[in-house]
């Protein structure tokens, strides 16, 4: 529960934000706030997630950044909280939320749904 809190209160709070300003610059027809709102909680979950996960497994070379950092400073992380596999699985979850959500949206939403599952990738 602590670590969802965390998430959700940082990086699903700045992806969420982003979205609904997004939407609200685009003449929101009734529910693509609420839709925007749902995409980026799912979108910043599992980028939480993976970027756990890859901090786990990658390397820095390929990630442009230091790994192995959650586990040097003892912070908690949802590979430390869950296991890789859970956290994987979360991932996989939270993806078909986002893009379920994303769907709802109206307009061309193909650039953010590719994105959605891009990241889910980074991890399978």
């Amino acid at each position: 529960a602590r670590l969802e809190y965390i998430h959700e209160n940082k990086t699903a709070a700045l992806v969420t934000a982003s979205l609904k300003m997004g939407v609200r610059l685009s003449d929101p027809q009734e529910g693509d706030i609420e839709h925007a709102a749902e995409t980026g909680r799912m979108l910043g979950l599992a980028y939480q997630l993976v970027d756990d996960i890859l901090d786990a497994t990658g390397d820095s070379a390929s990630l442009g950044k230091s790994t192995g950092q959650d586990v040097k400073n003892e912070t908690m992380s949802a590979v430390r909280v869950l296991g890789l596999e859970e956290a994987r699985r979360r991932v996989g979850i939270l993806t078909g939320k986002a893009v379920s959500a994303c769907h709802q949206l109206k307009g061309d939403t193909r650039f953010l749904v590719s994105l959605v599952k891009t990241l889910e990738h980074r991890v399978r």
